[in-house]
């Protein structure tokens, strides 16, 4: 009989739509799958679990609930937390209780739409109307959704053709909701990869490398060899001074290694994301900003002409 531990992302998304008490059209409209698939995700989740249907499914799933909520709770009375370590990294924290957890709100200094990018806007002078703050706010909710690992939120907006429009008013965004929609296994989310391809001038929205990080994602989603590691290796030559997109690699990487089980190079890979935005925050600081401190930079403050006199290196450098 399979573990809990031993199933996969799938297993585990088909158990929590069983124990809803949903039909199993109800359950492949959830996850984006025709009703005969979802059928055959069904019976080999029931092969694997060594039980004959759905009644028995969800009779081990709660008790496995069950058994892990013993543990939790006497892990919390236990001296030091119970097995935990007292010197976790942010890698082993992430592994723990997720990459959002981890990272707090060092996460602004991370993907698109980042604090870097908020700088940037108003170094070159950039009026910030509602709009633009709406955009903002959008794709920060959209990254913490990656980050947090709810691949739900890619879905209904591929749904609502929220992630279509995507790809001409901020094609870093687009790209993080394909990639969330890879990782989630939704069926839909070949279509929305290869979208920019079939669009003729709006292919050129995404530069070579950042469509090949979307059809690698896909590609190691489905495959069920190797981990995230190689994965991380392969396209962060080709998008090292790109950082929205680096950074989007480097998640994408940190959640392939989870799903393979593979929590040593995952804690790695979470651990260089904080490395990341680390030497992202000096980058500012160095600026005169210091968001986390709540501190406003002297470039705020200061009038349209002596932001004129900033350094264009240093412009360049947050908008990149």
């Amino acid at each position: 009989m399979t573990k809990p531990n031993e199933l996969t992302l799938r297993d585990k998304q088909l158990l929590e739509l069983l124990a809803a008490g949903l039909p199993g059209k109800d359950i492949a409209g959830k996850l984006g799958l025709s009703v005969g698939t979802t059928r055959v995700y069904l019976h080999n989740l029931y092969v694997k679990l060594g039980v004959g249907g759905r009644a028995a499914a969800m009779v081990l799933h709660q008790r496995a609930r069950a058994t892990a909520a013993r543990g939790t709770a006497e892990a919390a009375a236990a001296p030091h937390g119970g097995l935990r370590r007292m010197d976790e990294s942010a890698g082993d924290i992430a592994v723990r209780a997720g990459l959002l957890s981890s990272l707090g709100a060092m996460s602004c200094f991370l993907g698109p739409h980042a604090r870097a990018w908020e700088v940037a806007v108003r170094l070159k002078g950039q009026a910030v109307d509602d709009d633009l703050v709406r955009r903002h706010l959008h794709s920060r909710r959209l990254w913490e959704a990656l980050l947090r690992a709810d691949w739900p939120v890619a879905k209904q907006a591929a749904e609502d053709g929220a992630v279509a429009d995507l790809l001409l008013a901020s094609p870093a965004d687009y790209a993080v909701a394909c990639c969330m929609l890879a990782l989630g296994g939704y069926q839909v989310a070949g279509a929305m990869v290869r979208l920019h391809e079939s669009r003729g001038g709006a292919s050129r929205m995404l530069r070579q490398s950042e469509s090949n990080l979307l059809r690698a994602t896909l590609e190691r989603s489905l495959s069920k060899d190797g981990t995230g590691q190689d994965f991380l290796r392969g396209q962060l030559r080709s998008l090292a001074s790109n950082l929205p997109f680096k950074h989007l690699a480097m998640v994408t990487a940190f959640h392939l290694c989870l799903n393979r089980r593979d929590n040593e190079s995952a804690a790695d890979v979470a651990n260089a994301l904080w490395r990341e935005a680390e030497s992202q925050r000096q980058q500012l600081l160095d600026l005169g900003d210091d968001v986390l401190a709540g501190s406003v930079p002297a470039s705020q403050a200061n009038p349209p002409t002596a932001r004129a006199a900033r350094p264009r290196a240093a412009v360049a450098a947050l908008s990149r």
